[in-house]
């Protein structure tokens, strides 16, 4: 029987990989087989680039940058996004005094009207930084120069590369004036292209219908309710309904959206 010089192809993760030799071949009727020792090698090289792959996906599947040890500072010529601190306490006790309506919809330990809520928000929201669930922001309208409400991004997954961002609020005389387009601009800027997320994640009570039709107006997809879902702050219980921005409708649209309704 004469030596041949055999090609195999095969494909793994997509790839396609050719190993050479060669062979003496082994009748077994009309079928061709490879000797024991290139069957062997064969599996090995498949093996490795196949364990490669899985590692480098799991990998991938994960959130881009760790946003706690990025410590995320964001900015336009409109508004600016930082880290809240311990010290925001005097500059938020004014709204949480004059303006305790902001919280009407909150839910239980949420709402920061008044002193010991203030003081309760503040050390909640801090704690949950120190333990990697939330990143809250204070938001600085640098047209008026004046502080104007918080934010943050919460519930977050980086292993699975989601997170929530709620718990928004602005004083009174920061509604409806734009700034808030300009920081879900920002925050859905970093949340995609920076960070790496594949889906952000919005809350809020069915009864709140301009906090819901202000976030379909960016571009959220409205995806259920889930009912009796929470306590309020008043007492009682909420219906919560559920919206989200993936990545694929952030870059297929919803950037743009949100662009055009800012310049």
């Amino acid at each position: 029987m004469l030596s041949k010089y055999r090609k195999i192809e095969f494909y793994a993760a997509g790839l396609k990989f050719s190993y050479s030799k060669t062979v003496w071949p082994k009748k077994r009727k009309t079928e061709t087989v490879l000797p024991t020792e290139d069957r062997v090698i064969l599996l090995m090289i498949q093996n490795c680039w196949t364990n490669f792959v899985v590692r480098r996906n799991e990998c991938l599947i994960m959130a881009s940058l760790d946003i706690f040890q990025h410590q995320p500072i964001l900015e336009d010529e409109r508004v600016l996004l930082r880290p809240i601190q311990e010290s925001d306490y005097a500059i938020l006790l004014p709204f949480s005094l004059r303006e305790p309506e902001i919280w009407k919809y909150a839910i239980t330990n949420s709402t920061v009207a008044g002193e010991e809520n203030l003081k309760q928000y503040l050390t909640n929201t801090l704690t949950n930084r120190i333990d990697k669930k939330e990143y809250p922001f204070i938001i600085l309208d640098k047209q008026a120069n004046r502080y104007a409400g918080s934010t943050r991004f919460y519930d977050i997954q980086q292993t699975n590369s989601t997170a929530q961002l709620g718990y928004t609020w602005y004083g009174n005389e920061f509604q409806r004036t734009g700034l808030n387009r300009h920081c879900k601009l920002l925050l859905l800027s970093f949340a995609f292209e920076e960070w790496g997320l594949e889906r952000v994640q919005f809350q809020a009570d069915v009864n709140n219908t301009r906090s819901i039709a202000a976030m379909k107006a960016i571009g959220c997809v409205e995806e259920g309710v889930l009912r009796s879902h929470v306590p309020l702050a008043g007492g009682g219980r909420r219906d919560t309904i559920v919206l989200s921005i993936l990545k694929n409708e952030w870059y297929g649209g919803v950037k743009k959206l949100l662009q055009g309704k800012i310049y």
